[in-house]
This record gives C-alpha cells, structure tokens and sequence, in this order.
C-alpha cells in the first residue's frame, strides 16, 4: 500500500517549488521592467504641445488668471481656494490611431483634493460622443496627484474608444486647492515593440507549467484533508478575480454597488480612484478591489492555517509569494497593472486569515478535548 506523502515531505517538497517560484518571478520583474510593451511612433499629435504659444490650440474652462506659462511650464494655481481649472485638447477620433500614447512630465505643490476622490490634479485622455459625454468605463487617467510630488514622468497606453467622436486631452486641477505644473505633454502612436510580445509569450508558458507543477504538490498533499476541499473552492475564485480583465471587473463592480446601494452602504467604485502609482505602498481608498483582495487572502490564510500540523512560516512565505504571483501575472491581462499596496493588502488579509486559523485550532482542540 502507497504510503500517503506526510508533513515532512511537504515542507521539503514545497521549499524547492517556493525557490523556484521565487525565482520565476524575479525573472518577470526584470522582463517588464526592462522591456517596454509599446513605444511612441509618428508624428506628434498634439498642437502646441511645449505651450510656447501660450494656449492656442488648448481649451480653457475656468479662470485665466489661474494660468501661468514660463519656460515651457505651464502652471495651474488654486492658491488655498477650491476651484476648477481644465485645459483640453480634442482631435476627432476616426482620424486618430487605435492605440495612443499620452505622456507628461507633472509635479504638484500642496495640492489638496476636493470632496471625491478624483477632485485632484490629473490628465486624461477622455472619448466623448455626440452629445458631449465622456466614456469613464474604459481607462482614460495618465496620472493624478495630491500633496507634494516631485518632477516625475508619466506614461501610459490607451486604446481609443470606439463608441466616442473625439479624444480630448485634458489638464485639470479639479475642484481642488494648490499648484499642478506640467510640461513635455506628448501624444503619439503607440507601436509594439515584437521583443515584449515573444517575451511575454514565453513567460506565460512559463507561468502555466510552474502553475501546473505546484497544483500537483499541493493536490498530492491536500487530497485526503478537509482543507483541499476548501482551497479546491476557494484557490480559483481569488485568482480569477485578481487576474480578471479590467471591463469585466467593471461590470460585475456596477452590480455589486447596485446591490449594495439597497442596504445604504456605497463602496468606492474602482473606476473613480485616484492613480496610486505602481509603488505605492498602501491604498489611498479602499474600493471594491482592495476589499476582495483582502477577503481573499483571509480566506485562503484561515484554511491553511486552520491544519493542526502546520509550519506557519512556510505558509505565509507561500501565500506572500503567491500575492506576488498574481501581481506579477496582472502584466498578461489587458488594462490590469500591478500595484505594490495590492499586496500589502494581502498581506494584512494572510495575517487576519492565520489569525482565523489559530482561533479554529484552539477552538477544535477544546471541543475534542471535551469529547475526550
């Protein structure tokens, strides 16, 4: 009779697949750090893009003497007063490429937001149609800013929207106080470059056999446990959900919130935060995504802390590296864009579920110890 793989071999096993998983994602991180996706191609789409014919070509919408423009720089200044100032840029959008790439040079100086959480300084690239109305269900921000921030480059890829007449880039300092400063504002097509594509192609392979390697370690250990049947359940729906494309996440984000807005309670919806920037590193808002990320990971942590003979180390260096994982495979899916405060929040949700996982052992061992 085949002897059932025990704790021990487990942990052995799971110490080599966690060195390699380890070392897969460095791999990863290097490639998308390194290799760009797209690079700008053609001619400059922007008219007066370096403002050194003040605002023609730009639309003003709200008070001139809010403007400033020296060396290039163009200057928003609020004071302490809450307004609103935009300047926009619109080309009709069936003269425009599919993919586009929007790029600035921003700073902000004691920039303090309004009410909601997109009253701040920002620049976006927004489709309007017929009637004058913006699309915000598909990516449209570059960047937006609060507080003090230093002269940093942005650079971001948009695919037009289909549905909109013209593609309008704006620059707003929106119902907030302080100074936005911008320069180098670029428009351009986006061309991909072949060297991310046959990259991301083969570490996407990459990623399906190590994924098929572990879920067989861990089936082979989990099979005949009460866990496996939990994490069986669980495992895909945090995945899926962490790994789903951007417009779907958006739909089934709209039903939630109508469901929640019955019993008075209103999450903020992901599409109206504010660019927290990939190395953030905590959430500046806490929407429906920040939410799930940390019920996910509370729920995958209370399961496998929950198994009496149990190396807690190993299993927060798993479950961390698995947060990592999914972060990382966020580069394959389109308009998902990993963010470092994605996975301290799962951090906190493995330290809550091992927390979960301690009170179930204690509280088993009292009602075994009762029936003993």
């Amino acid at each position: 009779m085949k002897r059932r793989a025990g704790i021990g071999w487990f942990n052995r096993q799971f110490s080599f697949y966690y060195w390699v998983a380890l070392g897969f994602c460095f791999i990863n991180l290097l490639f998308f750090s390194f290799v760009q996706p797209f690079q700008p191609d053609g001619e400059e789409l922007l008219y007066n893009r370096d403002f050194t014919q003040r605002l023609n070509n730009w639309k003003l919408e709200g008070a001139a003497s809010s403007i400033a423009i020296e060396s290039g720089v163009l200057t928003i200044d609020h004071g302490t007063s809450r307004r609103s100032t935009t300047l926009s840029q619109c080309r009709p959008a069936k003269v425009l490429p599919s993919q586009l790439m929007l790029s600035a040079e921003v700073m902000s100086r004691s920039v303090l937001r309004g009410d909601k959480s997109w009253h701040e300084a920002r620049i976006d690239l927004v489709g309007y149609d017929s009637r004058g109305e913006g699309n915000y269900r598909v990516k449209t921000r570059l960047t937006s800013l609060e507080g003090d921030r230093d002269w940093r480059q942005f650079i971001g890829v948009f695919h037009a929207d289909v549905t909109a007449e013209q593609l309008c880039a704006e620059i707003s300092l929106y119902s907030a106080s302080g100074s936005f400063l911008v320069r180098q504002i670029s428009l351009q097509q986006a061309q991909k470059v072949p060297l991310h594509g046959l990259g991301s192609g083969l570490l996407m392979l990459g990623w399906i056999l190590l994924g098929l390697w572990l879920a067989k370690a861990m089936f082979n250990h989990y099979r005949e446990r009460i866990q496996g049947r939990y994490l069986l359940l669980v495992l895909p729906i945090v995945i899926a959900g962490i790994l789903m494309p951007h417009e779907v996440r958006l739909q089934i984000e709209q039903q939630i919130l109508s469901l929640f807005s019955h019993v008075g309670f209103q999450p903020e919806p992901t599409i109206l935060l504010r660019s927290e920037g990939t190395w953030a590193l905590w959430p500046q808002l806490w929407d429906l995504s920040k939410i799930s990320h940390l019920l996910g990971f509370m729920l995958l942590g209370s399961i496998l802390f929950s198994e009496r003979a149990v190396n807690p180390a190993r299993i927060i260096f798993g479950l961390l590296l698995l947060a990592v994982a999914t972060e990382l495979l966020q580069y394959f899916v389109p308009e998902r864009t990993p963010r470092l405060s994605d996975m301290m929040v799962d951090s906190l949700g493995i330290c809550l579920g091992w927390a979960l996982g301690w009170v179930f052992r204690r509280f088993s061992q009292g009602q075994q110890g009762r029936l003993d």
